[in-house]
């Protein structure tokens, strides 16, 4: 467990932020090949934006950070959604119908007996009401 982000020294700060990013680069450019399927240049793409909104939030950090491969981690994995998310024109999301927005309907067998059951009750109360609309109207 390490104490980082506590000094004024910029210099200082700086070096420790180095060490600290070179133990855990290689752990980190795994995730990051995982989060991009395997894409390489994706990954290098997203861990180097990662390291440079490391380095400038590690530069503003008034507080310790106790775990610095878990907040880089965390840090990197934001990255990768703030990707995401600007990567998706919202022309695309606004287009579509509200209809399309909405999950999908699954057919369950609790959902197939109760369109069953539903569908008894319909045709008994059609039949029923069959002969009293037809006396009525003629």
């Amino acid at each position: 467990m390490t104490n980082l982000a506590k000094g004024n020294n910029k210099p200082n700060k700086i070096a420790t932020f180095w060490s600290e990013w070179q133990k855990i680069n290689d752990d980190l450019l795994i995730k990051c090949l995982y989060f991009t399927k395997n894409n390489l240049n994706e990954a290098e793409e997203l861990l180097s934006e990662s390291m440079l909104k490391a380095i400038l939030a590690f530069n503003q950090q008034h507080t310790q950070i106790r775990n610095f491969k878990s907040w880089a981690s965390h840090l990197t994995r934001n990255c990768l959604i703030d990707k995401i998310r600007s990567s998706i024109p919202k022309s695309t999301l606004d287009s579509l119908p509200p209809y399309q927005l909405a999950a999908p309907e699954y057919t369950t067998p609790n959902r197939v007996l109760l369109s069953q059951e539903l569908e008894s009750h319909i045709f008994a109360f059609i039949n029923y009401s069959q002969p009293k609309l037809s006396t009525n109207c003629s």
